[in-house]
């Protein structure tokens, strides 16, 4: 009995020595990732420098573990300076899209007031000018993949709650048409969604809807144009799930004609709820 006893005491201590041994191992890997592969402020596109442990700050009287797990992996997002310089979307904001209105007695933007939109509602995190416009540049076209970290952990502050409200059973990232992506070598929406779910544990689903024709940029078209160009432009790859709520992440929301266009082809799916979540808003009307 004691032997089996003190087995079992050395199997736990092995085992808690294994999980120390793998936080500081991927303390240190994230050293070297850092030194190799920098972060950048996405407002600014500076280095951002990280906080490491301190090891000689340790209470030796703790246990080691939960100390390692409460300071291991700080990493700044942002300059503190530079979150001053970006317009965050906050209250009073369209009911529908998200895009801030004047005044709180303003239910829906003149936008929604003159479209009715295939999608329940739609969230963003900033507005779509000044220094956020290059920082959305530099993620979409520098390959500032990083940037991503930041705009999901906005997302969980700001819309946290009402994520677990809508409570989506996956995310599902706007599509680029295939040949386009292959030549940027990734699609923004899908770096943020998959930053999104590390995050709130929601699953990826970046297969099942396609972009079957490469439409033309759509920025200085109008609602009607925009419609017309997207139409027939996304497609259900085998989608056989049974998916009743699907959160739509993209990097700017203008008009709601591209999440109207997936909602629409999710809706001939039986899916009955599609809510967006975008980076930006920006006027589109």
């Amino acid at each position: 009995m004691l032997k089996r006893f003190s087995n079992c005491i050395n199997s736990n201590r092995l085992k808690s020595t294994i999980k120390v041994g793998k936080f500081i191992s991927q303390q240190f890997t994230d050293i070297f990732l850092d030194y190799v592969y920098p972060l950048r402020c996405p407002i600014c596109d500076k280095i951002i420098e990280k906080d490491y442990i301190d090891f000689s700050e340790f209470n030796r009287q703790k246990p080691f573990l939960e100390q390692f797990k409460s300071v291991g992996g700080k990493q700044r997002l942002v300059h503190d300076i530079c979150k001053t310089k970006i317009l965050n979307v906050d209250e009073p904001c369209c009911m529908k899209c998200g895009h801030p209105v004047v005044d709180e007695a303003t239910e829906y933007c003149q936008d929604c007031i003159k479209r009715e939109h295939k999608f329940r509602q739609s969230k963003a995190l900033f507005v779509y000018k000044g220094h956020i416009k290059l920082s959305m540049y530099r993620f979409k076209y520098s390959n500032r993949r990083e940037y991503a970290k930041f705009f999901a952990k906005k997302a969980v502050e700001r819309y946290g709650k009402w994520l677990e409200i809508v409570d989506p059973e996956v995310i599902v990232p706007v599509p680029m048409y295939h040949k386009k992506e292959i030549k940027r070598g990734y699609n923004q929406a899908e770096v943020f969604a998959e930053e999104l779910s590390k995050l709130t544990g929601i699953p990826v689903d970046s297969k099942t809807v396609k972009r079957i024709r490469d439409t033309i940029a759509l920025k200085g078209l109008n609602p009607t144009e925009r419609k017309n160009m997207l139409n027939n432009a996304f497609f259900l790859d085998n989608f056989e799930k049974t998916y009743k709520r699907i959160l739509i992440v993209d990097d700017i929301y203008t008009t709601g004609s591209t999440l109207d266009a997936i909602t629409k082809e999710l809706n001939k799916a039986h899916v009955e709820d599609v809510y967006g979540l975008l980076i930006c808003t920006g006027k589109g009307y």
